[in-house]
Formats: structure tokens, C-alpha cells, sequence
């Protein structure tokens, strides 16, 4: 089985990310602005849930039966949730 934790870290890189870190499938994502309440509305438009922890933060929390090709599926759309949020503000 792959390794699903490591995965999701590895692959949520990205020029507007700063920072991020998780324990297991729980994941906090830095942002470099204030636009997490942007990109919680953007991910939701495409069919996944995140939530907002402040301003520039957000949590990726997703069931612990998650597929490696649920993974990867979110992974492929993360670059579009980001520059719909970052389009918009």
C-alpha cells in the first residue's frame, strides 16, 4: 500500500503555499495571504471539503479509508483550487 500521509505532504507544494505540515492524513496548510476562506469556497466548487483554520491557514482532514486514487484525485486539482482562490480575491 502506499504511503497516503506522505503522499498528500509531498504533493501539496505550490507557490502560494508556505508551509506545510501534518501527523498521519491531518494536514494544516500555510498560505502566503489571507485567502483560506478563498480556497475552502474554490475546493468545495470542485467537490472537496476543507477547512479554514485562520486567515491564512487551512486543513486538509480527510477519512482515514481515503484511496490512494482519492489522493491523487485531489492532488491533480490542488494547483486549479488554488488559482481560482487566488484569482478571485
Amino acid at each position: 500500500m502506499h504511503n497516503l500521509d506522505s503522499t498528500l505532504l509531498g504533493g501539496l507544494a505550490h507557490r502560494h503555499v508556505t508551509e506545510v505540515r501534518g501527523e498521519g492524513l491531518l494536514v494544516g496548510i500555510s498560505l502566503d495571504d489571507e485567502l483560506a476562506a478563498g480556497v475552502v469556497q474554490a475546493a468545495q466548487d470542485a467537490g472537496f471539503i476543507l477547512n479554514m483554520c485562520t486567515p491564512d491557514r487551512v486543513r486538509l482532514a480527510p477519512p482515514l479509508v481515503l484511496t490512494e486514487q482519492e489522493a491523487d484525485e485531489f492532488l491533480a486539482a490542488w494547483p486549479a483550487i488554488l488559482a481560482t482562490a487566488y484569482e478571485e480575491s
